[in-house]
């Protein structure tokens, strides 16, 4: 057997044991060099691989990150529990930490242009910067729809979300907000432990195989941003924490969220 042969046969081998090592113990852990935590091309690779062997799902090279650098959680606050809302005169219905209200206008049709104009207003009037949203506009049988996002920089807040409804003369709004205090995304220290994308893409990947009804073939999409949490699962509070997170989707519409530092599963949305 040649040298080229032998020293393949021993990368591939290593690379297994590391794969091995994933499933096995949860998950690997990232020690960070100011913060930022880096996958080699033969870890991708390999896990592609894995994936599409053991569940038939097949992985994009190039949605995978390569460097990701590890975000702090930041403090946020409800809504709901602010002085702009409290305070904004309109007939809200709210149910847990969700809200949803609907405000009579003078515009008899919307389109893109006038419905931004008007929505803008009113979210700047319940304390919402527009700096902390991206707007995403579609039309459906019953006329035109705005998908708000939060985010912190370029970072999404995955659960924080408001749609707006445009009919003649009203607008409706439903959702959930968190306000930040950081205009900033703020970075952990060096020497922080973050769990790899890695162990996430193939927990999704085993969970996603496992709903035999319109299954998953595709990884669709892996993103990083935040997903908030109370500090008591069981209770809706004033305050709550945005913590760093994986969303990983499949052509299904299946979507998974991950706690970037213990690799737990944070929910599941069908």
């Amino acid at each position: 057997m040649s040298w080229n042969k032998i020293k393949t046969f021993l990368i591939i081998l290593f690379v297994l044991i590391n794969l091995y090592l994933i499933f096995s113990a949860g998950g690997i852990e990232l020690f960070f060099s100011g913060s930022t935590g880096k996958l080699d091309e033969d870890t991708v690779n390999s896990t592609i691989s894995v994936i599409k062997k053991n569940y038939d799902i097949k992985v994009d090279y190039n949605l995978i990150p390569k460097k990701l650098r590890c975000l702090n959680n930041i403090d946020v606050t409800n809504l709901i529990y602010t002085d702009n809302f409290e305070k904004i005169g309109y007939d809200i219905s709210v149910q847990d930490s969700e809200f949803d209200f609907s405000i009579n206008t003078d515009a008899y049709s919307y389109n893109e242009e006038n419905a931004k104009k008007e929505l803008v207003d009113i979210l700047s009037r319940l304390g919402i910067e527009s700096s902390s949203y991206n707007l995403a506009f579609s039309k459906n049988d019953s006329g035109l729809i705005c998908r708000i996002y939060g985010k912190i920089d370029n970072y999404p807040i995955f659960n924080n979300y408001i749609e707006a409804s445009f009919t003649s003369r009203s607008i409706t709004l439903y959702g959930i907000w968190y306000k930040t205090e950081s205009k900033k995304t703020e970075f952990a220290n060096s020497g922080i432990k973050m769990k790899s994308v890695v162990n996430s893409l193939i927990d999704a990947s085993r969970r996603a195989s496992l709903v035999k009804e319109n299954k998953a073939k595709i990884i669709s999409n892996i993103d990083y941003g935040y997903f908030v949490s109370y500090y008591d699962e069981n209770a809706v509070s004033k305050s709550a924490s945005a913590i760093p997170c994986y969303m990983i989707e499949t052509d299904n519409g299946l979507k998974y969220y991950y706690d970037v530092l213990n690799g737990n599963l944070l929910k599941q949305e069908d």
